[in-house]
């Protein structure tokens, strides 16, 4: 019962005897006592409380508390139905009620009230007390009395609807007989349907024998039926055996096997005295033979030339000035790019690995190696800095009369010039993403990359997991990082996860200019810190590659996708963050000294995704961002892949993504 209706004696006991030491507080007791009675109904009436039976343990005399102390229950000052409750939880008829007893007790009342409370109001009303009591007791009844019937209206509603199936007198219980009847149902079937399986399988198998048998009648009756056939030496014979005699109605072959015009042929006989035996008699055919000989045609390149075109190019005519130089074409590889002028672009692939030239439209462009080819065949000039630089080398320095070459054969189409310009990287970002990335960082301190205690067969030292050394030495920390961003919203979570501690990742959620970090393991958040941090300039990159200062870097190939790259100098986004006041001088100042030290990049390359021939990435996707200092590269991310989010997402959604 509630503390509050009780009579005033029990909140303010007497003094009680003790044994064996100091008095036990009696407010424990108390609450103990009051929360251990049903607080819809109040405490019960003293007429009711004597009318209850008593068990054998009314007997008991003593509580013992968790200090030791023993209390005399007769000897407390709280009225008689609060001694005999406490003389009811004597469940082991010991004389005594211990700490532990009561605990038990009120374990038990909390589970009986949490499992009768059928409405789920959080009370126990008398109607849900009784029906939960009188289907223990019918349970426990049917239990002792080996019942065949089990009723199902306690069970939840779907099981209930599956019961009724097999509940055929409709009496709300299942009987032995009906659960049997259920049962060999469903096993026959069962048995139905493997015998359905071998029926469609034999159907099936008939059928393959049928087509088999068509198919081996279908080729006999198309041998029987050639009036020709070829054997093991390629000739062919007729059916008699005889060989199958061809002619051309243009050309005939003379005995020596010249091929000549058919009706050109003419008789030559040389006549002589054959009587004094000084001559022999010549006679013999003669014809107009037939000369052939290769014709090459000329034709300005363009990369709109079809591939057909392309396929009988054999070589490409360099001039500057007087001086020739004859490039010979071994093949040529057509790349489909958003980015070209005409929606793809041509290498021509030179014989003996000597580079390659590259054709977009009519604008032609040599690598490295073809430059050095060309300069050292003495067209020094051809690729002087008047012609400047291509998405794929430097251009030629003019295009007047050598942008020609020469071909077996000719088609006159040329495809249409239309260019598939790309969007530029912010626009072609979903609205909301999920992107997963392999980070490479450079090591600050490359001696702590090496454990301590694990040593090679050699005796070196074994690298730290997620620790890569390339082959100039250069030893980089690696990790897997997940971002989730959201266009129009400041909204940022980043979830790195390392290879040196693989169960735990960190979350970091940064939204407003404050930053929320968390540690995650096996799905549960510890050392959750939240401060001021002012949205970095690396992170900002992340989801929001293009700026006003990013400069269109021309197009590259690599990993077999063709790739546009950008390139922003981080000094003068910084001022342009001071100038925009999104960023505070004292911190540009900062910013800045750090550039300056090589500590933070002073040049950023983005790679997003221009056209991917195998399909699989987006185009304008990013692919790759390289942070460096000059040269020297500090940190790489790599896109492995970017989802699209179905919905908005906020801080409770990117915690539940995060797992």
């Amino acid at each position: 019962a509630q503390a509050s209706q009780w009579p005033g004696e029990l909140l303010n006991p007497m003094p009680t005897p003790r044994i064996g030491g100091p008095a036990l507080p009696t407010v424990d007791i108390q609450r103990a006592v009051a929360n251990s009675a049903s607080p819809s109904n109040g405490p019960p009436e003293p007429a009711e409380m004597d009318d209850q039976p008593v068990g054998k343990h009314l007997s008991v005399t003593s509580i013992l508390s968790g200090e030791g102390e023993t209390f005399i229950v007769e000897e407390l000052n709280v009225p008689p139905r609060v001694k005999r409750i406490l003389k009811e939880l004597d469940f082991d008829e010991q004389g005594t009620v211990s700490e532990l007893e009561l605990k038990h007790s009120f374990a038990v009342i909390k589970a009986l009230k949490k499992g009768l409370d059928i409405s789920g109001d959080g009370k126990v009303s008398h109607q849900e007390l009784m029906t939960g009591v009188d289907l223990l007791g019918r349970l426990a009844h049917q239990k002792a009395a080996n019942s065949s019937d089990m009723e199902y209206n306690h069970l939840p509603e779907v099981i209930q609807h599956i019961m009724r199936e097999w509940d055929t007198d409709g009496t709300g219980k299942i009987s032995a007989s009906e659960l049997g009847a259920a049962a060999k149902a469903f096993k026959k079937s069962k048995e139905q349907g493997k015998l359905m399986k071998k029926i469609i399988f034999g159907m099936a198998l008939v059928i393959l024998l049928l087509m088999l048998g068509m198919f081996i009648l279908s080729y006999l009756a198309a041998e029987m039926a050639k009036e020709m056939r070829g054997n093991d030496d390629g000739v062919m014979t007729a059916p008699s055996g005889a060989s199958i005699k061809i002619a051309s109605s243009d050309f005939e072959t003379l005995p020596d096997g010249s091929l000549v015009l058919r009706g050109t042929i003419v008789d030559t006989n040389e006549t002589c005295d054959a009587t004094d035996g000084q001559c022999r008699l010549l006679q013999g055919r003669r014809g107009r033979s037939m000369k052939v000989s290769a014709k090459e045609s000329k034709k300005q390149l363009a990369s709109t030339m079809p591939d057909e075109t392309f396929q009988e190019l054999k070589s490409v005519t360099l001039r500057e000035g007087r001086k020739k130089m004859k490039i010979v074409i071994e093949g040529f590889q057509r790349v489909t790019s958003r980015t070209s002028k005409c929606g793809s672009v041509v290498h021509l692939l030179a014989a003996g690995g000597n580079g390659r030239l590259t054709l977009d439209d009519l604008v032609m462009s040599a690598d490295e190696k073809m430059q050095k080819f060309v300069s050292d065949g003495g067209l020094k000039n051809l690729f002087a800095d008047g012609g400047g630089t291509s998405s794929f080398g430097r251009k030629l320095s003019t295009t007047d009369g050598i942008l020609e070459g020469f071909f077996n054969l000719l088609e006159g189409t040329d495809w249409p010039c239309e260019s598939q310009p790309l969007p530029n990287p912010i626009d072609a970002l979903p609205e909301r993403y999920v992107a997963e990335i392999q980070v490479k960082h450079r090591h600050e301190v490359p001696a702590l990359a090496f454990s301590r205690m694990f040593t090679n067969p050699d005796g070196f030292a074994l690298k730290l997991p997620g620790i890569v050394i390339d082959e100039d030495g250069n030893v980089w920390k690696t990790w897997r990082e997940r971002l989730i961003s959201q266009k129009g919203t400041d909204l940022k979570a980043y979830m790195s996860r390392y290879d040196m501690n693989p169960y735990a990742d960190e979350l970091r959620i940064k939204i407003g200019g404050l930053q929320m970090k968390i540690l995650l393991i096996q799905g549960v958040g510890y050392r959750c810190e939240v401060d001021a941090s002012e949205a970095s300039m690396m992170d900002n990159l992340n989801s929001a590659p293009i700026n006003p200062r990013m400069e269109f870097g021309g197009v590259i190939e690599e990993d077999g996708l063709v790739l546009r790259q950008w390139i922003m100098y981080t000094a003068e986004t910084v001022d342009e963050e001071v100038a925009g006041r999104r960023m505070q001088e004292d911190k540009a100042v900062q910013i800045k000294a750090m550039i300056q030290a090589g500590l933070l990049p002073n040049i950023i390359d983005y790679f997003d995704v221009d056209t991917d021939p195998a399909g699989e990435k987006k185009s304008g996707y990013p692919y790759r961002i390289r942070m460096r200092a000059d040269d020297k590269l500090l940190t790489e991310k790599t896109y492995l892949s970017i989802t699209e989010l179905p919905g908005p997402m906020d801080i409770p959604g990117i915690l539940e993504a995060n797992g």
